[in-house]
């Protein structure tokens, strides 16, 4: 989704190649950007690059500096050989910030977290977004609806690490769908956790089904503290292994057919598709 560009400018008896410049990597957080272009670092056209659009549903607000969805802007204000439109680390706003070449689901770092001119070393039309399962971060495409992604929910998530970091919206990661009447179902299992997904990532059942009615998981980098009746938006407000429910209450999920772990006769296994449900007490 996210293309390297490369612009060739005609000179008299010379041609300069002009590559968006990416950034060595620097270790740890909130690190201080390095003191000048680095030995062998990409050479960057003063004049400045064209920007590359990228495909976008819905076109950003006018009059901001520059759309970080589409990667475009009105005036002047990126130099697009290296930077790409973001968002603020102090505010939910564009600016124009320093980029790196990691795409969708990579690790990636936060520079000067909580600032004006907080970046990252993720692609562009793509922003570096604070784990809370582990004490990473992974590249998300940043979105303004579902249509800017692919298959999955345009989310809000915090851009940091402190509780007062800003949010921003972004594509879910990507959706597994289950299939058949026997488990494993070929997708994550959210009763056991993390069960089916990557080292630092937990499964969760998400509200959705396909038209036959099979159940979707996902294996997400966020993970809440929700149990019953906590109030929720989705799934990942609540323990690894619960569920929200109509998008309103975390409730425990189960195993139609066994009832497990549901408890007690007053219990059951509320059916939300055709691999799982929740405990319904």
């Amino acid at each position: 989704m996210k293309k390297t560009c490369v612009y060739l400018f005609a000179l008299p008896a010379l041609m300069v190649g002009c590559t968006r410049a990416t950034f060595p990597p620097i270790v740890g957080q909130d690190a201080a950007p390095p003191d000048g272009p680095p030995d062998g670092a990409a050479t960057v056209d003063v004049r400045g690059c064209p920007a590359t659009p990228l495909p976008c549903a819905t076109l950003g607000p006018s009059g901001a500096v520059c759309d970080p969805v589409c990667q475009t802007q009105t005036g002047t204000a990126c130099n697009w050989c290296n930077q790409k439109c973001s968002i603020a680390g102090n505010a939910n706003s564009p600016v124009c910030a320093g980029f790196g070449t990691n795409k969708n689901w990579d690790p990636c770092n936060i520079y000067n977290q909580q600032s004006h001119d907080q970046y990252d070393d993720c692609v562009a039309g793509d922003i570096c977004v604070q784990d809370s399962v582990s004490s990473g971060a992974h590249c998300f495409p940043l979105c303004r609806s579902s249509t800017d992604c692919e298959g999955e929910a345009c989310t809000q998530r915090q851009i940091g690490q402190a509780a007062t970091a800003p949010s921003t919206l972004v594509c879910d990661p990507t959706y597994h769908l289950c299939s058949g009447s026997v488990a494993p179902y070929s997708c994550c299992d959210p009763i056991g956790g993390a069960i089916g997904c990557p080292i630092s990532q937990q499964c969760y059942l998400l509200s959705q089904n396909d038209l036959a009615g099979n159940n979707y998981t996902v294996c997400e980098y966020t993970s809440g503290t929700g149990s019953y009746n906590t109030i929720c938006q989705s799934s990942r407000d609540c323990y690894p292994g619960w569920f929200c429910a109509d998008n309103k209450y975390c409730r425990q999920v189960c195993n139609p057919k066994t009832n497990a772990p549901c408890v007690g006769a007053t219990s059951t296994c509320k059916v939300t598709g055709n691999q799982f449900g929740y405990c319904d007490i």
